[in-house]
């Protein structure tokens, strides 16, 4: 499956700084920059929406529930239990 998806798509949904490391690695910062500008629609890969998470994301209004998910996931994988605390 090919999903086409702008720029613009991605980072509404805040997905930006997974495309950028996993999709746009090989990518110089002018060329990222450019890319962001013209907001032009591109095609990637459903191993690549997988990755960046894009095939689980619901499409919602509330950018907070998003944050939130997001901030929670980094705690998750940056937190160690030590005597059922953090």
């Amino acid at each position: 499956m090919i999903i086409t998806i702008k720029p613009d798509d991605i980072l509404k949904r805040g997905l930006w700084s997974e495309y950028r490391k996993f999709v746009l690695r090989e990518k110089s910062e002018d060329e990222v920059i450019e890319i962001v500008e013209k907001n032009e629609p591109t095609t990637i890969s459903e191993e690549d929406a997988f990755v960046v998470g894009l095939l689980k994301i619901i499409e919602t209004d509330n950018l907070v529930h998003r944050f939130n998910l997001h901030i929670q996931d980094i705690l998750q994988i940056k937190s160690n239990i030590f005597d059922d605390g953090l």
